[in-house]
């Protein structure tokens, strides 16, 4: 299991976050008002291996606020209820390229 970083966002409003859970993919979307969602995504690759396809917080201004963190604690709950044995993999990418930032995100 990977340790995340503490939250520091805590004003989530839990009826602005929409599950999309099955055997195949997890998916958790926060969206609030017009601005673009945030969404966190862990796909099912193999039998008990799921892997980190997307974590995105779609408003530039809230990022490093945690909403990330929650969405993705959120998706990994999720994971875990469907599959108890799950390994996720976690391989930092993306448009951004800055990897030393973005492993710094999942630790």
């Amino acid at each position: 299991m990977i340790k995340l970083k503490e939250l520091i966002f805590e004003s989530i409003d839990e009826k602005n976050v929409h599950i999309i859970s099955n055997s195949q993919n997890v998916s958790i979307m926060y969206r609030v008002g017009p601005v673009r969602s945030s969404v966190a995504s862990i796909d099912r690759v193999e039998e008990h291996k799921w892997w980190v396809s997307r974590v995105l917080v779609g408003d530039r201004n809230t990022r490093g606020q945690g909403i990330g963190s929650y969405l993705l604690q959120k998706a990994i709950s999720e994971v875990l209820k469907q599959d108890p044995q799950a390994e996720i993999l976690v391989e930092p990418g993306g448009y951004d390229s800055n990897t030393e930032q973005q492993v710094n995100f999942y630790k």
